[in-house]
């Protein structure tokens, strides 16, 4: 799967640590947001459960790869466009 361009290393903000259980959050990994439903932390990183709902699936993820969806960026012409021709072909 494609990361979202642009979201991983310098200038993106991880999320803080004061998300809750049911808090919605982006998923950098999956391109798509999620809801938390467990933190834990795992040989010194912290993981994260979250639902993702549009594959109905709960994926495990690293804190890391998560952001709070105020942070997420918006969508550019480019994206808008292959979603809509994705549209048309399903």
């Amino acid at each position: 799967m494609a990361r979202l361009a642009g979201t991983r290393g310098k200038g993106r903000k991880a999320i803080s640590g004061k998300e809750r259980t049911g808090d919605w959050l982006l998923s950098v990994v999956h391109c798509q947001p999620g809801r938390l439903t467990d933190v834990f932390n795992l040989w010194g990183e912290t993981f994260c459960r979250v639902w993702l709902p549009t594959e109905n699936v709960v994926v495990r993820v690293r804190a890391d790869d998560l952001m709070p969806l105020s942070q997420a960026p918006a969508p550019d012409a480019h994206h808008i466009g292959y979603v809509a021709a994705a549209a048309r072909i399903a």
